[in-house]
């Protein structure tokens, strides 16, 4: 499971190396998980991509029942941001992450911890083929999830502004990918 080249010199590097970057602040990956679906419109078939959100759960002491991208904290044990994708997409999703297929525009906010930098990346994840992945959603951490395309209403899943932009910038990217 080899990255995307063009991500290697920038993300593949040590994580000694990746918080020299960012000096002071905390780590974390946004992983936009993008999957053709085939859906019957006016009786033909027809693929459209969509990105996987989950909403947080009630018990989460910050922003409960909100709908983000998966992701979380950069780990001790983490030797890279590659690994950090890899291992917050399968805890929090139970997919795993076949290949990273690009990175887009992260963001920074600050918590009781200090100032928190979120790095975001596309992932393909397996099975391949025109089988939606089997999600299973960590209970602990969301409490749902739903598969958006562009076409729909994203105010039925309430976001903070700053995901609500991550959500919207990788709804437009992924016809791309």
């Amino acid at each position: 499971m080899e990255p995307t080249p063009s991500l290697l010199p920038t993300f593949d590097q040590p994580m000694s190396e990746i918080r020299l970057l960012y000096l002071g602040k905390r780590l974390v990956v946004g992983v936009a998980i993008v999957r053709n679906f085939s859906e019957e419109a006016e009786g033909k078939l027809v693929q459209k991509r969509k990105l996987l959100i989950l909403q947080r759960s009630a018990t989460e002491d910050a922003y409960p029942f909100m709908y983000e991208i998966p992701g979380g904290h950069v780990e001790e044990e983490d030797n890279s941001l590659f690994a950090t994708v890899r291992r917050e997409t399968l805890e929090e999703t139970g997919l795993i992450v076949k290949r990273i297929t690009g990175e887009f525009e992260g963001f920074e906010y600050e918590t009781k911890k200090g100032i928190t930098v979120q790095l975001n990346f596309f992932v393909e994840v397996e099975p391949e083929g025109d089988a939606p992945p089997q999600v299973q959603i960590n209970p602990e951490e969301h409490q749902a999830y739903a598969w958006v395309s562009l076409q729909d209403n994203l105010e039925a899943f309430p976001m903070t502004s700053s995901m609500t932009a991550v959500v919207n910038d990788a709804l437009k990217l992924m016809q791309d990918i």
